[in-house]
């Protein structure tokens, strides 16, 4: 049997080209097992696409799936995706913890109008530059990940970015994830001179389209760093030539 490349709303179905792994899988991450989300047993795939605006990305800040998926249920979260730091054919594996029916319990006061996605990922550089020593990679499985200086709430912090493949299969996420709800646009916020808005945003319940946690909250951090503009020219060429 082939290996799984759709992401599930309700009853439908997108295939985004790359491995994902569901909950109901031998191998896959289930909160369905633990309880900590908001269930919507009863809602179609139209009444989802009513009350979906967002999609918001998190790092993780453990170094793989599984670790992450251990974090969430410790403190009582969760979350409806998690891309792994590994590689296969350019992409990270993603597991599908939640049918995108269902709410994780991943940004606060949105956790209900939209999924969130953990990116599996140590970003702490502000605080060890040897987050990916060789000692680190070894132990993990993972390779070095690049590290840079980005802007956040106003100030300046050194970042490791999530790796290539992980971006990857990021961009693939949120193309399908606004294939299924098309009201949702790839674009992350802008002020009003379309410059990318890093910190958080006015009235963030009223906003359509992607989401970084520190949009969400003051106190959160995440993701700094990403390549906004990259990933929105990504996602759309996608919508645009069907791949």
């Amino acid at each position: 049997m082939a290996d799984n490349t759709k992401i599930i709303a309700a009853n439908k179905k997108f295939d985004i080209g790359c491995r994902v792994v569901l909950w109901s899988e031998p191998k896959g991450l289930s909160f369905s097992l633990h309880g900590n989300y908001e269930r919507r047993d009863n809602v179609d795939f139209e009444e989802l696409t009513n009350k979906l605006k967002h999609l918001t990305i998190h790092w993780a800040a453990s170094y793989r799936a599984k670790a992450t998926f251990a974090g969430l249920v410790a403190r009582k979260l969760s979350c409806n995706f998690i891309i792994d730091d590994d590689e296969v054919n350019g992409y990270s594996t993603i597991y599908q913890c939640l049918n995108i029916v269902h709410g994780g319990w991943s940004q606060g006061e949105l956790n209900g109008s939209g999924a969130g996605v953990e990116i599996a990922y140590m970003p702490t550089a502000w605080s060890n530059p040897d987050t990916y020593s060789k000692v680190v990679q070894g132990k993990w499985k993972v390779k070095p990940h690049e590290q840079i200086r980005a802007t956040v709430h106003d100030g300046k912090m050194k970042v490791f970015l999530p790796s290539k493949a992980q971006i990857a299969s990021l961009k693939a996420l949120i193309w399908g994830y606004t294939e299924l709800f098309p009201h949702i646009k790839p674009e992350f916020p802008k002020d009003e001179n379309g410059e990318f808005i890093t910190t958080v945003i006015p009235e963030v319940k009223n906003y359509i389209g992607l989401l970084n946690h520190y949009n969400i909250d003051r106190d959160k951090f995440d993701v700094a760093g990403l390549d906004l503009a990259d990933i929105e020219k990504n996602v759309k060429a996608r919508k645009k030539f069907g791949f």
